[in-house]
């Protein structure tokens, strides 16, 4: 499958907690991120990506460009990335609503992408219930789309850990095990909600909780390294 080249701290799910993974994008962080259906990949769109996250106004110079030519998902995209990039939190949160927009409502994975990111920009431009609410939104549409089951499920689960990150920055750990709980229930053996979890649990003091879920994880993969740190911290 084709990929999207981004800007990982922007884009990539992760278990760093979210203040951390959301915080900015490095040259570093430029990697590849699963690459939701219905995305028209170009050798532009990749150059634009890579240019966000090391000369982001460059990047922005290049998509006012494209978008002067013909406006488009990619090229909107983009200038979202390198205005991330610079700090610009309000205006990429702009961009990306509009994105939201543009997706055809069938392709519910590009969806379910951008709206995650939205969420971050939001967060970051100080407004962090509006991000929850905004994501709260997209649960509720996915709740009624037409998709089957099965990709409903795994989408609400990454929506509902996106929200429980969230809460978990600003120290909501009840809140944030309520999210992964109904994660959890959607998808039961994702390592990353039960590893998520588990931390949140230890946040708690809840060190018995947390160890239930480091082993269900450790015991269908012995070599997740970190659930096995975790798991010595929870002792």
């Amino acid at each position: 499958m084709k990929r999207l080249i981004t800007a990982c701290a922007f884009l990539c799910a992760t278990t760093l907690p979210y203040a951390s993974w959301a915080a900015g994008a490095t040259e570093a962080d430029v990697s590849p991120a699963p690459q939701p259906s219905g995305f028209v990949y170009t050798e532009s769109y990749r150059e634009c990506a890579a240019l966000a996250a090391k000369n982001p106004q460059q990047a922005i110079t290049n998509s006012n460009a494209a978008l002067a030519a013909q406006d488009s998902i990619a090229s909107r995209h983009c200038r979202a990335m390198a205005l991330y990039a610079m700090g610009r939190y309000d205006e990429a949160t702009r961009d990306l609503l509009t994105v939201e927009r543009m997706v055809p409502p069938s392709d519910l994975a590009l969806l379910n992408y951008i709206t995650r990111q939205t969420a971050r920009a939001l967060n970051l431009s100080k407004k962090p219930d509006a991000a929850l609410q905004h994501l709260q939104e997209h649960l509720n549409f996915l709740r009624v789309s037409g998709a089957n089951s099965s990709l409903r499920s795994k989408l609400a689960a990454e929506t509902l850990l996106e929200r429980a990150l969230l809460r978990e920055s600003y120290g909501q750990y009840t809140q944030a095990v309520q999210e992964l709980d109904h994660a959890i229930s959607l998808s039961p053996t994702n390592e990353e909600l039960l590893y998520t979890r588990a931390r949140v649990f230890i946040a708690l003091s809840d060190m018995a909780l947390a160890r239930q879920d480091l082993t269900a994880i450790l015991t269908s993969n012995p070599d997740h390294t970190l659930a096995r740190e975790l798991l010595a911290r929870a002792q």
